[in-house]
C-alpha cells in the first residue's frame, strides 16, 4: 500500500495538509479524548486523504458504530471488524468536479478514521486493519 500511496498520492505527512479524518462532530470530539496517531498522503489541494488510527474502549466503540449508522454510512461486517463508508460527489466553486468520502472502521480496540478527496485506494482500510492484526 505504502508503495501505491507513494507513487499516487505523495508525499506522506505533508504539514501543509489539514484535513480532518472526519467531518462527523460527536466522532471528532470523541478522536480528541482518545490516544491516536494520524498521518496524510497528498499535499493541500485537490487530492489527498487523512487517517487517525486511535485506541478505543469497548463503550467507544459501540459509539462510533451508531454515530456512522445515524450519520448514513453504509456499513458492513468484514471478519471482527465493521467498516463504514460514505460518499459524495460534486463540483467545486471553481467548476472542477470532486469526490470526497470517509471510510471508517472498528476492530477490537481500534478505530480508523479516513477521509480522502478524489482517492480512494482500493483495500487501503483493510491494509491498516491487517497491519494492527500482526
Amino acid at each position: 500500500m505504502q508503495t501505491t500511496l507513494t507513487a499516487d498520492v505523495p508525499p506522506l505527512n505533508d504539514p501543509g495538509v489539514t484535513l480532518l479524518s472526519t467531518d462527523q462532530a460527536a466522532l471528532l470530539e470523541l478522536l480528541d479524548t482518545v490516544p491516536t496517531l494520524r498521518c496524510s498522503w497528498g499535499e493541500p489541494g485537490d487530492t489527498g486523504l487523512s487517517t487517525n488510527v486511535s485506541v478505543v474502549s469497548a463503550d467507544q466503540a459501540d459509539t462510533v458504530r451508531e454515530s456512522l449508522n445515524t450519520a448514513g454510512f453504509g456499513c458492513e461486517s468484514q471478519g471482527d471488524a465493521t467498516i463504514c463508508r460514505i460518499e459524495q460527489r460534486g463540483v467545486s466553486l471553481d467548476d472542477k468536479p470532486y469526490t470526497r468520502g470517509e471510510t471508517q472502521a472498528v476492530q477490537g480496540s481500534y478505530w480508523i478514521t479516513t477521509s480522502w478527496v478524489n482517492i480512494d485506494p482500493d483495500g487501503y482500510t483493510q491494509d491498516i486493519l491487517a497491519a494492527l492484526a500482526r
